[in-house]
């Protein structure tokens, strides 16, 4: 064989080898680029019923998904390969058409997907109220009104203080003034912390309620129809580091200790006696408001969800127990309005 065949074979076969190694080298440094192809939805369009929704896609990498919606939360997802497959729980529809996004993502690639859900038609019709009830009516001519905030409410040290939360003492003035800019009525928060005796007769301090009746005097001279009521007695707070800040009216404790909520009921009914036995002479200007906003101090959304509706069925005990103190002391009070509050205020959690 000649010199210069061998040295001909051996430059092919470097060749080659410079060729294999370089297709290599190609084809590791390639990397698959991110995309997302929506396969299938099913439905996109839901019954009031709700029901199960299915997304499949196909991407890279492995795609995400989220509902912008409390009414669609993700059940489930599997994925494999490039295919991954979302499962919804949509609940039922009981208002009006909906609809809500749901957020596929895979890498830098996003698509939301808009899914619809029908309106429900076999709400059930709620009743016309009827505009000639009394209590429709004086609601109607409370009109415009203003809260007389921080002021009878305030109170530092668990005593209540009128000035303690930095506003002056309110005057006749003050009242006339509101009624000039408008409003026709005037609720005045009052907090009794500190101004009440101890059992059985839970005597309220004289000079608190003389100042409690001073105000509503400037509120009927105004003209303005006014509200007080029992106030921050039943304030309650949860700390972050879980403190639970309560007052004398604690629906927990009362919700779980039958003694605690006979003595509560006891106070309410000695206070609303005096403060109903005060006013009794008062003309239909004035309203008594039982409590403000009793709730465990998280807002309608703590134990009141799980305790069976005991703390539901306490409170409505105790606007009860308020109801039967003022028309037991007769008078003006045997048809005053009231006002009854659920709890944390709310129409639906009673």
């Amino acid at each position: 064989m000649s010199t210069k065949f061998i040295c001909l074979k051996n430059v092919m076969a470097i060749l080659l080898s410079i060729n294999i190694l370089s297709c290599s080298s190609s084809n590791s440094s390639i990397e698959e680029l991110p995309y997302l192809t929506v396969k299938s939805v099913s439905p996109q369009n839901l019954a009031a019923a709700g029901g199960e929704i299915t997304i499949r896609v196909s991407s890279y990498p492995i795609a995400t998904a989220q509902s912008d919606a409390g009414w669609i939360t993700l059940k489930s997802n599997t994925s494999s390969d490039s295919l991954t497959s979302f499962t919804f729980t949509a609940k039922a529809n009981k208002g009006n058409a909906r609809e809500a996004g749901i957020t596929i993502t895979a890498g830098e690639k996003e698509t939301i997907i808009i899914i619809t859900q029908a309106a429900n038609n076999e709400q059930e019709s709620k009743p016309a109220i009827d505009e000639n009830l009394p209590a429709v009516k004086v609601a109607k001519e409370l009109g415009l009104g203003w809260n007389l905030g921080n002021q009878l409410d305030a109170h530092v040290n668990e005593i209540a203080d009128e000035t303690s939360w930095g506003n002056g003492k309110v005057t006749q003035e003050t009242l006339l003034k509101v009624k000039q800019a408008g409003f026709t009525s005037v609720r005045i928060p009052v907090t009794w912390l500190g101004k009440v005796g101890e059992a059985p007769h839970y005597h309220i301090d004289t000079d608190w309620m003389n100042r409690v009746a001073e105000v509503v005097e400037y509120a009927e001279k105004a003209g303005l129809k006014a509200i007080i009521n029992i106030h921050h007695d039943g304030h309650r707070h949860i700390h972050e580091d879980g403190f639970d800040e309560h007052r004398w009216l604690d629906i927990v404790g009362a919700a779980q200790n039958k003694d605690m909520n006979t003595a509560i009921k006891e106070q309410l009914k000695s206070m609303w006696t005096q403060i109903a036995q005060r006013f009794e002479n008062k003309g239909e200007f004035l309203i008594f408001e039982g409590l403000n906003e009793i709730h465990d101090g998280r807002w309608g959304s703590g134990t009141n969800t799980t305790d069976g509706g005991k703390q539901y069925a306490i409170l409505n005990e105790w606007q009860q127990v308020f109801v039967d103190a003022v028309r037991a002391t007769g008078g003006n009070n045997a048809t005053r309005y009231l006002g009854i509050s659920g709890y944390c205020t709310s129409l639906i959690l009673l």
